[in-house]
């Protein structure tokens, strides 16, 4: 019995933490001002993507 409530908070907690990384992922891609694009990682993108990563220019 106590089997199983361990292994139902595991799924639990791992369901939760999935759903956070997703609604967080969601909530960025809806965010007023957010462009939606590719990941310029794509090799059949044939357009410019202006959204790559430059990690020179971290502060």
């Amino acid at each position: 019995m106590w089997q199983n409530i361990i292994i139902w908070l595991i799924i639990a907690t791992a369901a939760f933490f999935i759903g956070r990384r997703i609604f967080r992922q969601w909530r960025a891609a809806v965010r007023p001002g957010a462009a939606i694009a590719c990941g310029c990682g794509c090799a059949g993108c044939d357009s410019i993507c202006d959204n790559r990563k430059h990690p020179e220019s971290r502060n």
